[in-house]
């Protein structure tokens, strides 16, 4: 993890989480708040992993929910949440080093599943790339990766885009990523275009980040004009 990336992970048992005197400071949309328990729990415990993850930057502040239903951070600092059964997580950094952060947490697909899914998370290329590499639960590890850097980029360009649009070129053994798009999404964000990331699996889930550093928006910034 960079060391200006401050991340916050919280277990997810819904009733601690919701009895939690911490939870009565995070405000509800409408949306959540007339939503089941375990939805109630996800927001929370993901909007508190946020508040977490800022306050180690220096900084209170609780994002609340904007129209689009992402978050909102505050002026001057960027991040991500995720959730999925029993864990939450947010990363926060400044935007004075970070353009956009793009996180996600996945519970292992059973084997089963990834066959089934392998056709539309991986393309050709991937499955001819990672064949001989005998990684586990690459599937589960494709798609947390490509959410991740999904997230990453939708603030910057807010064009939609499927996993088969971008690709895994590197899969480093101490957790590095590389991965390259293979359609543009405007003028900055041109195929071939690379994101670096970082992975963590267990036994449990898949941990994948992703950003875009400023520099490298400024570059591009510059580059489309």
């Amino acid at each position: 993890m960079p060391h200006d990336i401050a991340l916050a992970g919280l277990d997810l048992p819904e009733t601690a989480v919701l009895g939690s005197a911490e939870a009565t400071g995070v405000p509800l949309p409408p949306a959540i708040a007339d939503a089941r328990p375990i939805r109630r729990a996800h927001y929370v415990a993901g909007r508190l992993c946020a508040r977490r993850a800022l306050a180690r930057l220096g900084i209170d502040h609780m994002p609340s929910r904007r129209d689009d239903a992402t978050a909102d951070w505050p002026e001057g600092y960027a991040g991500s949440i995720s959730h999925t059964a029993g864990y939450a997580v947010a990363v926060a950094a400044r935007r004075a080093a970070y353009a956009s952060l793009g996180i996600d947490v996945e519970q292992p697909l059973s084997a089963a599943l990834e066959a089934d899914l392998a056709p539309l998370v991986l393309t050709p290329a991937e499955r001819d790339r990672f064949a001989r590499h005998d990684v586990v639960h690459l599937v589960t590890l494709a798609f947390s990766i490509k959410e991740a850097v999904f997230k990453a980029l939708w603030p910057l360009t807010r064009v939609r885009f499927e996993p088969e649009d971008v690709e895994l070129i590197e899969l480093g053994a101490q957790g590095a990523v590389t991965v390259r798009l293979v359609r543009s999404l405007d003028r900055r964000w041109t195929a071939g275009a690379c994101l670096p990331g970082l992975w963590r699996r267990d036994v449990a889930r898949c941990l994948c980040l992703a950003w875009v550093a400023r520099e490298t928006w400024m570059m591009r910034s510059d580059a489309a004009r």
